[in-house]
């Protein structure tokens, strides 16, 4: 029996793996590799593994991403914003992430 795969379905199975942006999120709120750009609350030198639970502790941030700036720099962000927002980057250690307020789910991840 010879089966035919449709080049929408393959599209359609690479966005839900991957993600649309190209960002892989592996069922998770953060990620590696990619930035949310502009609206900045603030930033705190801290882990990148300590990024997410700030985030979450600060009253007005809605997402985060971190980088190795000065030895580690968490940038705080505010506003609207889904995963669809984040742009790849060329920085694999550079993490996103999103907080979803009153979740018991982690934001931090491990290396």
């Amino acid at each position: 029996m010879t089966y035919y795969v449709s080049v929408q379905t393959v599209l359609l199975f690479f966005c839900l793996y991957v993600g649309i942006n190209g960002i892989n999120w592996n069922g998770n709120d953060w990620a590696m590799a990619c930035d949310f750009r502009g609206n900045d609350l603030k930033n705190v030198r801290i882990r990148g593994e300590d990024c997410g639970g700030e985030c979450a502790r600060t009253d007005g941030c809605t997402h985060f991403s971190w980088t190795q700036w000065k030895g580690g720099t968490c940038w705080l962000k505010k506003g609207g914003v889904s995963k669809r927002d984040a742009v790849p980057s060329s920085d694999s250690k550079m993490v996103c992430g999103v907080v979803r307020k009153g979740s018991s789910r982690s934001t931090g991840y491990s290396r």
